[in-house]
């Protein structure tokens, strides 16, 4: 979703025949495991902001929201990370330099060994 579904999230795990859920990059990460990690068969979709966490972040920023999935979900529950309309914005390449670094990124953390 693109809105803060936290206090959703319980209501939501009761619709019948749902097995992956959408959390956004405003819904806590952290509230949305605990609850939907007890609908059997779930998986989560994990929405991360691309302006926020690529084109205008630096490599610690884009770290951060992966860290936290890694921290969070692993071994909890089966998570998709979606970075939503990737795109750049201005500079095409300095853009596109961005999305190259975020996906070394993204290999490095979320394809480590535990």
């Amino acid at each position: 979703s693109c809105g803060n579904t936290t206090k959703l999230a319980p209501l939501i795990a009761r619709i019948p025949n749902i097995h992956m859920f959408d959390v956004g990059p405003w819904t806590e990460l952290r509230a949305a495991v605990e609850v939907y990690r007890n609908v059997p068969d779930a998986s989560i979709m994990r929405r991360i902001n691309p302006i926020d966490s690529v084109i205008m972040a630096n490599e610690q920023q884009m770290r951060e929201p992966l860290q936290e999935v890694r921290e969070v979900c692993e071994g909890v529950i089966p998570t998709m990370v979606m970075y939503d309309g990737l795109n750049y914005l201005e500079d095409w390449k300095a853009d596109f330099e961005k999305i190259h670094k975020l996906d070394r990124i993204c290999h490095e953390i979320l394809h480590a060994a535990p």
